[in-house]
C-alpha cells in the first residue's frame, strides 16, 4: 500500500526498539519480542553518531530499492509512523 501510494521512498516508523536491552527488540505496542524479522543488509547496526545518539528505534525503509525494509535508527528522527488499528 505504501508503495503504490507513491511512499515507497519514504522511512516509516514502527513500535520495534531495543531501548531496553540493545540488540534484544520488542514491540513498545504489546511489549512482545519480535518473531519475525525483514532487517536490511548490515541491519541492526546501532550506528553512534557524533552526539553521543544510537540506534534504537525499528524503522520500514527502501534504502537500495529492494522494497520495504526493517533499519535501526535514532528514535529522535521525524519521519512518517504506522498505526495497528483494531477492527473488533
Amino acid at each position: 500500500m505504501m508503495s503504490t501510494s507513491g511512499y515507497g521512498r519514504e522511512h516509516f516508523w514502527t513500535s520495534g526498539t531495543d531501548l531496553a536491552e540493545e540488540g534484544n527488540f520488542f514491540w513498545m505496542a504489546n511489549g512482545r519480542p519480535l518473531t519475525f524479522v525483514n532487517w536490511n543488509a548490515g541491519e541492526p547496526n546501532n550506528f553512534r553518531y557524533e552526539n553521543g545518539e544510537e540506534e534504537n528505534c525499528l524503522e520500514l525503509w527502501n534504502r537500495d530499492d529492494k522494497g520495504l525494509k526493517w533499519n535501526d535508527s535514532p528514535c529522535s528522527f521525524e519521519t512518517f509512523f504506522i498505526c495497528e488499528v483494531r477492527t473488533d
